[in-house]
């Protein structure tokens, strides 16, 4: 007998593209295939906690002023991989969770820090393992990887927010001479959305690094 399979989908988060993070998920949400996979939508709040309800969460005009009240809280417990409702502190038992997707953005999500939590619930994942997703998310660290892995990545340089803002002029001309104008500044542990600038000038470059470090050191 064939049994169709629950996917939770994972999406929203702690980080600073929680709404960007809202797009994918529902947009995944509504491209399941159903004849194959039951869509669980799980919408993670900013501060971290998980909701369900389907006929909510699959409509992106739901989010531009999200009625939590009108969701359910989800949980998931370690060695367990039924997704349970939440309800004046008890648990009620919702559905097996099959497999999971995650649709998160940055932080918490796709630092490997999701996959770690449903590998301990034993939930399959239909994304990459905790060391991938962990060593990918650093961009430092991706670019020690691939050196170690003679890959070619274009020249750059790793700045630290206490190096900039104590020696802001000797840095920016460091900058300036190991990889030149124009260059891409981008916060080294985000996606590729928020704090990503181009820069073509000292003014410009000054600007975009004083941004990147409000979200990431």
């Amino acid at each position: 007998m064939f049994f169709i399979k629950r996917l939770l989908i994972f999406f929203g988060g702690k980080s600073t593209e929680h709404d960007i993070s809202v797009i994918t998920g529902v947009l995944a949400l509504n491209c399941v295939n159903t004849e194959d996979y039951v869509p669980v939508g799980v919408y993670v709040t900013k501060t971290g906690e998980w909701y369900g309800g389907n006929e909510y969460l699959k409509d992106l005009n739901f989010f531009k002023s999200p009625d939590l009240k009108k969701l359910t809280r989800l949980t998931l417990l370690c060695g367990d991989n039924r997704l349970y409702e939440v309800k004046r502190g008890k648990l009620k038992f919702k559905c097996f969770a099959d497999v999971a997707l995650s649709c998160m953005h940055g932080i918490n999500g796709e630092d490997g820090a999701l996959i770690g939590a449903l590998r301990l619930s034993g939930v399959a994942v239909a994304s990459p393992d905790m060391f991938a997703s962990a060593a990918a998310i650093d961009k430092d660290y991706t670019k020690l990887i691939s050196k170690s892995l003679n890959l070619p990545f274009v020249n750059y340089v790793r700045l630290k927010r206490d190096c900039f803002y104590d020696k802001r002029e000797k840095t920016m001309e460091y900058c300036a001479k190991k990889i030149g104008y124009p260059m891409i500044v981008k916060p080294a542990r985000l996606g590729s959305s928020i704090g990503v600038k181009k820069v073509e000038t000292p003014a410009e470059l000054e600007l975009a690094l004083t941004s990147a470090f409000t979200y990431d050191d």
